[in-house]
């Protein structure tokens, strides 16, 4: 999620988004799904839904940089361990949502979340 009033004015400002991208309640997650139980193949489809209407629809290997590029590039600039999350953009679609929307997305074969906005 990101609260793009806040984007605009650091973007204006030429200070960094960071708080516009991180605060509370930015990043809801679905339950974790281990390695050792499901193989990314790199073409699933990746979703997501407000109100029961598409918004976003694509696959993994239509990102920028693949999965594995990501994990490569991250870990020669950094630790990563056990548990650690990567965040990354996602597909085409991107809109304004407001309270008493319902978010429903996911990677198909591998999980699904909903999630409604709250004010």
């Amino acid at each position: 999620m990101t609260l793009r009033d806040l984007q605009n004015q650091f973007r204006k400002e030429g200070n960094p988004w960071t708080l516009a991208k991180v605060f509370d309640t930015s990043a809801v997650l679905s339950e974790i799904v281990l390695k050792k139980d499901y193989m990314l193949k790199g073409n699933e489809r990746i979703f997501l839904s407000v109100n029961q209407k598409e918004r976003q629809n694509s696959t993994l290997d239509k990102m920028l940089f693949s999965p594995v590029e990501l994990v490569k590039y991250i870990s020669s600039k950094m630790t990563l361990e056990t548990g650690d999350l990567i965040f990354t953009g996602t597909p085409e679609g991107v809109g304004k949502v407001i309270p008493g929307d319902e978010l429903k997305g996911g990677i198909a074969g591998i999980g699904t979340i909903t999630s409604k906005i709250v004010s």
